[in-house]
């Protein structure tokens, strides 16, 4: 979450001439560096965050993910919910807080609100008292990651003394401990070997180096 570490990052990349970079970008506008890398004909593919003009590009479907979330929480009696997402200027934080609210808050759900919170990985206990401080609790809580999801399940079990919100995450690991139907998966390890493979074979054939690779994996869901 560090656009001055990732410059200096590029600058030792470009130095050693690297032919494949594979990047989870923090920059939110477009970064002459990355032109400065492809023009040495070095092939960026980007994961989960897609910066402005950069095509290759593999993540999963935030918007399905949140609208299905969202849903699922409106089916489930919910009338209150506050939802924490990372960073909100990236584009799947973005993705996944939008469908969710339209999931959760469609047609025939008149009552229904969503309080919004974003907080950094380094801040989620911080949010998580936050949300868990508040004067009127929500019904349930969901969040976009473990991070929030983890620091939330503490924060509960300090502060809150009795009937705390029931909370619910997206969880990208595929290790759960605990009340399975709250962990949403879009597991890591199944978007890693997508796209190891695609760039293995694009290693081997002729791609040109302004053909596009965007792939948006199917999020696997609530577990049953």
């Amino acid at each position: 979450e560090s656009p001055f570490y990732e410059e200096k990052a590029i600058d030792s990349i470009i130095s050693s001439r690297a032919k494949i970079v594979i990047s989870v970008s923090c920059f939110i506008k477009h970064v002459k560096q990355y032109d400065a890398l492809e023009a040495q004909g070095c092939r960026l593919f980007f994961v989960e965050r897609k910066p402005p003009g950069k095509e290759k590009y593999f993540g999963y479907d935030y918007y399905e993910a949140g609208f299905e979330i969202g849903s699922s929480m409106k089916e489930r009696g919910y009338n209150s919910i506050s939802l924490i997402v990372g960073l909100d200027y990236y584009a799947n934080e973005i993705a996944f807080k939008k469908a969710f609210i339209a999931g959760f808050t469609a047609k025939g759900a008149d009552k229904k609100t969503v309080d919004g919170f974003s907080s950094s990985h380094m801040g989620a206990m911080s949010t998580a008292f936050d949300v868990l401080s508040e004067k009127n609790l929500p019904d349930a809580v969901v969040c976009s990651n473990e991070d929030i999801y983890r620091s939330l399940v503490e924060a509960a079990d300090i502060i809150v003394q009795d009937d705390p919100p029931h909370i619910y995450t997206v969880s990208h690991t595929g290790n759960y401990v605990k009340d399975i139907d709250s962990h949403y998966v879009m597991n890591y390890s199944n978007l890693g070997l997508k796209c190891a493979g695609t760039i293995y074979n694009a290693m081997y054939d002729e791609m040109s180096g302004g053909e596009e690779y965007y792939d948006k994996l199917k999020p696997e869901g609530f577990l049953k």
